[in-house]
């Protein structure tokens, strides 16, 4: 390396160190796993897996390790209720387009501010399913939602929503489902640590930085939210 030239020496110098960073969090989660009595455990992981959210949502765990395409019902939720028309209950809806009453929106707080994008409106059907009301999906109206419409388009390639989106999941779950987010921890980080070394990689770097700011927010090394700072760095 003495004889590459000054600014290839840095980036081989500080992608080194990420990769002595990354093989730290391997073995700590590693070291955690190897801990744990799994006979004890995988039953309380299996059950939990497919109520993360509430009856439906599907599950963290299977959406990240991709065996949710093997479970049709958590592939595509309410299949059965879609295709009959009619309105029916559901844990949460887009928070792009719905109505809710004023005497359950005060009594709730409102949307929770330190979820900067994505998982607030499932926050929000949760807090409300907990107060004793109920949040219903009537098919009749209809909205037309342009899908990254506000980011120009370009949602999978914004750092800042990405990492939004993976601090989201991690902080609902931590606020609303304590038990599960426990007992899914550290198949979780596992996952994610894994991801972020595949997209390192394959050189999708905003999917990387995300996918390392989740796995940092889990370790306790950041908050998980975003704050001032990761508006600055990534907007």
């Amino acid at each position: 390396m003495s004889d590459a030239p000054p600014e290839l020496a840095r980036r081989l110098e500080a992608l080194e160190a990420e990769v002595r960073q990354l093989r730290r969090v391997q073995e700590c989660t590693a070291a955690l796993i190897s801990s744990l009595d799994l006979s004890e455990t995988l039953d309380t992981i299996l059950r939990t897996a497919l109520d993360v959210a509430g009856a439906r949502q599907g599950s963290v765990l299977l959406y990240e390790t991709r065996l949710n395409r093997l479970l049709p019902r958590a592939r595509r939720p309410y299949a059965a209720e879609l295709a009959a028309g009619a309105a029916f209950a559901v844990d949460a809806v887009e928070g792009s387009v719905f109505l809710a009453r004023r005497e359950a929106w005060e009594a709730v707080g409102g949307f929770d501010d330190r979820y900067f994008f994505g998982f607030e409106d499932m926050d929000l059907g949760w807090r409300l399913r907990r107060a004793g009301w109920q949040t219903w999906h009537d098919p009749a109206p209809a909205a037309v939602h342009h899908h990254a419409g506000a980011s120009g388009g370009t949602r999978s390639a914004s750092t800042l929503l990405l990492v939004s989106v993976g601090l989201g999941a991690m902080y609902f779950m931590r606020k609303n489902r304590p038990a599960s987010y426990a007992a899914l921890w550290p198949p979780l980080v596992a996952a994610f640590s894994v991801k972020w070394a595949l997209t390192r990689l394959l050189g999708r770097r905003a999917h990387a930085t995300a996918f390392r700011e989740t796995v940092r927010a889990m370790l306790g090394l950041r908050p998980m939210w975003i704050v001032p700072e990761d508006r600055r760095r990534w907007t």
